[in-house]
């Protein structure tokens, strides 16, 4: 199971080179690292399961999180491809998506959220996204119901590729990303925050 990940957020403008890097060497390439470790082991019993716990920021993206977004976003890209790959040697490999889960994920996030002083211009935004993002924090789920999640993943015998969990809003959002014209759907992520600028 591949677990190793953070996330970090802020302004894509405020992020350094290196923090870019860093987001991907341990969300992405560390993943594909251990992943290609094991196949070897996989191929030669000619079967396996691979876990991988992505984001529903994989699936959509919100403020401020970019670049964990792209870093997920990869993941997903990879790991779909790489399914299709491992099928045919009966190696099985499944993505469990996380909503926002009650751990200290959030409060490693904030810590190392990335934005400077100088860039004033996105000062109205940024406290419009802080008003989104703290009805979002009352609403997550447990770390339990995302082991419930990974637990069935692991033994419910189906080659099924992703595995999504988490709050109402969560959910309705995948489903509005399915079902709403790209434009409209991307309209209505920008307006749950636009909501809080002044006008």
């Amino acid at each position: 199971m591949n677990n190793a990940g953070y996330g970090q957020n802020g302004l894509f403008e405020a992020m350094t080179p290196a923090t870019i890097q860093e987001q991907f060497a341990v969300n992405v390439f560390g993943v594909m690292n251990v992943t290609r470790a094991i196949l070897p082991h996989f191929r030669e019993r000619q079967a396996g399961l691979i876990l991988n716990i992505s984001s529903g920021a994989g699936r959509f993206t919100l403020p401020l999180v970019s670049m964990y977004a792209a870093s997920k976003f990869a993941l997903e890209g990879f790991f779909e491809g790489l399914s299709h790959e491992l099928a045919a040697l009966n190696i099985i490999v499944k993505i469990i998506e996380p909503g926002g889960t009650d751990t200290n994920f959030n409060a490693v996030a904030q810590a190392q959220f990335a934005q400077r002083p100088d860039l004033t211009d996105y000062q109205p935004f940024l406290a419009a996204a802080g008003q989104l993002f703290a009805g979002r924090r009352i609403k997550s789920i447990t770390a339990k119901e995302v082991a419930d999640v990974i637990y069935t993943a692991a033994t419910d015998g189906t080659p099924t590729l992703r595995y999504a969990i988490g709050n109402a809003d969560f959910h309705r959002r995948l489903e509005q990303q399915k079902q709403l014209p790209d434009q409209e759907y991307i309209d209505s992520i920008r307006e749950s925050f636009l909501q809080f600028l002044p006008r």
